[in-house]
């Protein structure tokens, strides 16, 4: 779930940039179209929150193994460093 604390409507697609790696290396995003899984959303990252909203977005990765993965959020535009949330998830 992300929160939408700037002053204009925008999406999370335009507004945080998310990548995951495993084994240090950042995966390729998985296409899946939302009839083959159920419950799977593909257009939640493109739908405009108003300021002050928040919105639960689905995002699907291609695994390259059974690693742990790492999964990093950060602002477009803001510097290299400035991750606002990481979150690391054991591949069951």
């Amino acid at each position: 779930t992300w929160a939408n604390n700037s002053d204009s409507d925008i999406s999370f697609a335009a507004a945080v940039s998310a990548k995951a790696f495993q084994n240090d290396v950042q995966l390729d995003s998985a296409v899946i179209n939302s009839s083959q899984v159920d419950g799977y959303d593909s257009g939640t990252t493109l739908k405009d929150v108003k300021p002050g909203a928040s919105q639960t977005v689905q995002m699907a990765y291609e695994l390259s193994d059974q690693s742990t993965l790492t999964f990093e959020c950060s602002e477009y535009f803001a510097s290299k460093n400035a991750k606002l949330a990481t979150q690391t998830f054991e591949i069951a």
